[in-house]
């Protein structure tokens, strides 16, 4: 039979506020008691539940984490530096793989309000008006992870990804090449999408270099994209000399499909991914990258979500450093002009 909180209390000769006191670690309780209830919970071996501490305390010590692919390595990592981060404060965190659902986000939201979650990170930034109601109106505080919100004035913890991407494409330039193709993410996305194709855009402009929308192809951060739109890019009659995908493993699915109809890299095509997941220095060549610090990005997620959770004055946007990373993907071409 499960040993019950009122089971302590009789064994001990103290009342249950007072066991309560002891169990979450309040003040105010004479040392008589305390080592009675302490001498109770050890014989009668009592585990106090969650539900009861959160109760006594107000705190569940629990934090909510949404997350739109968990099979990305970007947001794995980043998951990871937060469980780490919360585990030292003993916290525990829950993760909610909506798989870019947003029927599914909105009733994750409403399941961790009913589960007292102290806080929630949340990665995705493709919401509805239902779900963006829901987040105006919620009682826990939110942090944007990776991700902006039009219209929600909440936290946001992102690197520059238009300048990112201004950088990368520059790389290529710099390097000599002229037709440059971008791979971009869901343009239904502010940073991940929109912001990385402005860059682009911004690059090739600011180099005297016409826009040229053929050589744009939108996908979903999935190696299949990245497959599929480079076989596109190859059948033009004028093909890239370079491309640059908005994420790894775009980059690296354009690089398998380049290689797989024959073509050398960087020989004939230099590539350039985002976000410098563990892939990228694995694959050969190994991808020259965005270097999108996921581990510091997941720390400091935390960290803002623990400083807003205790009232905290907390900065709306923080910027993290982005960096190129320069491996064997990319090679240089002479170029007239």
């Amino acid at each position: 039979m499960k040993v019950k909180i009122d089971d302590v209390a009789k064994k001990a000769g103290v009342s249950i506020s007072t066991v309560s006191r002891v169990v979450n670690g309040y003040e105010h309780v004479s040392k008589k008691s305390k080592e009675r209830v302490e001498k109770a919970i050890r014989e009668l071996e009592y585990s106090p539940s969650q539900a009861a501490r959160s109760l006594a305390s107000q705190k569940s010590k629990l934090i909510g984490i949404i997350v739109p692919d968990l099979t990305n390595q970007y947001y794995a990592n980043m998951i990871t530096a937060i469980e780490e981060e919360a585990s030292k404060l003993d916290y525990s965190i829950i993760i909610c793989n909506i798989q870019e659902n947003m029927k599914k986000e909105l009733k994750y939201m409403k399941m961790l309000k009913e589960m007292w979650v102290d806080g929630v990170i949340l990665m995705h930034e493709k919401i509805n008006d239902e779900t963006k109601k829901f987040l105006m109106d919620c009682s826990f505080p939110v942090v944007l992870s990776s991700v902006k919100i039009d219209d929600l004035k909440l936290p946001n913890i992102n690197i520059n990804d238009e300048q990112a991407a201004f950088d990368a494409t520059n790389y290529l330039l710099e390097l000599g090449h002229r037709r440059v193709a971008m791979i971009s993410g869901d343009l239904r996305d502010i940073t991940a999408g929109i912001s990385r194709l402005k860059g682009y855009k911004r690059a090739l402009t600011e180099a005297g270099i016409k826009i040229d929308e053929s050589l744009i192809k939108e996908g979903y951060f999935k190696f299949e994209d990245g497959y599929n739109n480079m076989k596109t890019l190859l059948m033009l009659k004028d093909r890239p000399t370079a491309v640059f995908a908005a994420s790894d493993v775009m980059a690296i699915g354009a690089m398998n499909c380049a290689m797989d109809m024959g073509f050398e890299v960087p020989e004939d095509i230099s590539f350039m991914g985002f976000d410098n997941i563990d892939m990228a220095s694995v694959v050969r060549p190994r991808l020259s990258t965005v270097n999108q610090p996921a581990k510091l990005i997941g720390q400091v997620s935390f960290r803002t979500l623990l400083n807003k959770m205790n009232d905290k004055m907390i900065d709306e946007e923080i910027v993290i450093e982005h960096s190129l990373v320069k491996r064997n993907s990319c090679k240089e071409v002479n170029f007239e002009g």
